[in-house]
C-alpha cells in the first residue's frame, strides 16, 4: 500500500478511539505507561486495518471498468418460463440463498462466439483434444470422425474454421463444440441395475461417468442438483446437474452457473446424454463487482427496471413474485454477469389441466454504476 494511501487512511481514525484508550487507567495493573502504551497500538492497529480495508475497497470498485451488457428481451416469439401446479414445485437445485448474501461476484467476458453467433473459442486442435479426452474417459474406440465448418453454419466467412468436431463410438456420439461444451449422445440410453428414483439416479450415473467429467470440469467434491417444474400435459420434468462444490457460496454459484454436467435421465431412470458446459475454458475473468441485494433488486422489478421474454403480460406486481435466485446471464459471445432471476406467476396466462404459467424476469446483480448500458434487442431496458 502506497505511503499517501496511508496517510489517507490514517485520517479516518477516530481521535475519541485513540484518546479514550490513552486514558484508560488499568487498575490491576501498576506498569500504567507500558499498558496504556500497548492499548494504543493496539486499538490503532485494529482501526488502521479495518480503515485500510474499506479504503482498498473503494479504489478497487472506483477503478473497476463499467459493463456494457447486451441481452435479448425478446420479440414476442419466445418466452422463457415455467409450468407449476403450485410455486413450491420450482426447486431450481441453485446454491444461491437468500439468507447469505455476497458483496461481490465475478464478471466474464466471453470469446465463445463471434458476432455471428458461431461458436469460435476453441481451435480445431483443441477440439479434437477434447474429443480423445471424452473417447479415453469412456475407454471407447472412435469409429469416424465428422467436422463442422463455420460457411456451413451462417456463410459468408473468408478464413472459415471449424467450430465442432463429432466422433462416433459403438455406444454413443461425442461432439465437442468451440463454445466449450461436450456432448455425449448415447446410441441406446444407459439402463440402472435397481428401481430409479430421481436421487439415486443422479448419484449412479453421477459416479458412473465422474471419470469424463473430471476431464473437463474441477471434481473433487460433486454436487448434484436437481431442478423440477411441469410439461404442458402436467407431466413433471426434471433437470439433473452436477457440479463441483468447493465450499465457498461464490464459486460454488459459478460453478453451478458455468461449469457444470447436465444429465438428460428420462422418466424410466435411464440416462439418454450427458452435456457438460465448460465455460471457464472460454472465458477471462474482468473483476469482482459489488452487487445489489435481493430486496433491492426486486424494487427495481417492481419498478420495471427488468430483462424479460414474457412480453405478452406487463409484470403484474410483488405479490406474484413466486420464487428468486442469483444466476449468470449473457448472450454468445458477450459479458457473463450475474443477475436476479424472479419466477412470477402470471395470472391473465390460461391455466393448463391445473398447472399455472409462470414467467421469468431479469434484474441485473451488478450496481447501476458499474454499468455503461445495458443494449436489447427491442431498445433499451425499461
Amino acid at each position: 500500500m502506497k505511503a499517501e494511501a496511508i496517510l489517507s487512511a490514517m485520517n479516518y481514525i477516530d481521535e475519541d478511539i485513540l484518546f479514550d484508550v490513552e486514558n484508560r487507567k488499568d487498575k490491576r495493573n501498576m506498569v500504567k505507561g507500558k499498558t496504556q502504551h500497548r492499548l494504543l497500538i493496539a486499538a490503532a492497529c485494529i482501526v488502521f486495518t479495518a480503515v485500510s480495508a474499506v479504503f482498498i475497497n473503494t479504489v478497487i470498485s472506483n477503478n473497476l471498468p463499467k459493463l456494457d451488457l447486451k441481452i435479448s428481451k425478446g420479440d414476442g416469439m419466445g418466452f422463457e418460463g415455467a409450468f407449476l401446479k403450485n410455486p413450491d414445485d420450482f426447486e431450481s437445485g441453485n446454491p444461491w440463498e437468500y439468507s447469505v448474501f455476497t458483496s461481490r461476484m465475478p464478471v466474464y467476458e466471453s470469446n465463445s462466439h463471434d458476432n455471428k453467433g458461431t461458436p469460435c473459442g476453441l481451435s480445431e486442435k483443441q477440439l479434437e483434444e477434447n474429443i480423445n479426452k471424452a473417447v479415453l474417459a469412456l475407454e471407447e474406440k472412435t469409429t469416424d470422425i465428422s467436422k463442422a465448418y463455420a460457411n456451413d453454419l451462417y456463410g459468408g466467412y473468408k478464413n472459415d474454421f471449424v467450430y465442432s468436431v463429432t466422433a462416433e463410438t459403438d455406444i454413443a456420439s461425442i461432439t465437442a463444440n468451440a463454445a466449450g461444451g461436450l456432448g455425449v449422445f448415447f446410441s441406446t440410453p444407459i439402463t440402472l441395475p435397481f428401481d430409479f428414483t430421481a436421487e439415486n439416479a443422479a448419484e449412479y450415473y453421477t459416479d458412473k461417468y465422474s471419470k469424463l467429467i473430471s476431464s473437463f470440469i474441477g471434481f473433487e467434491n460433486p454436487e448434484i442438483s436437481i431442478s423440477t417444474d411441469y410439461n404442458a400435459y402436467g407431466e413433471i420434468h426434471r433437470t439433473y446437474r452436477v457440479y463441483d462444490s468447493s465450499g465457498s457460496k461464490k464459486d460454488d454459484i459459478v460453478n453451478y452457473n458455468l461449469n457444470y454436467a447436465e444429465l438428460r435421465i428420462e422418466n424410466d431412470g435411464s440416462l439418454s446424454s450427458i452435456y457438460i458446459c465448460n465455460s471457464a475454458s472460454v472465458t477471462d475473468k474482468v473483476a469482482e463487482y459489488p452487487i445489489i441485494t435481493e430486496s433491492k433488486a426486486e424494487k427495481k422489478l417492481i419498478a420495471g427496471d427488468y430483462i424479460s421474454s414474457v412480453v405478452q403480460y406487463d409484470f403484474p406486481g410483488k405479490e406474484y413474485i413466486a420464487k428468486t435466485d442469483l444466476v449468470y446471464k449473457s448472450e454468445k459471445g458477450e459479458t457473463v454477469a450475474p443477475y436476479y432471476r424472479f419466477i412470477v406467476e402470471l395470472p391473465e396466462a390460461p391455466d393448463e389441466i391445473g398447472i399455472e404459467n409462470y414467467g421469468v424476469y431479469y434484474v441485473p446483480a451488478v450496481k447501476d454504476k458499474y454499468i455503461s448500458g445495458i443494449t436489447l434487442i427491442d431498445g433499451e431496458i425499461q
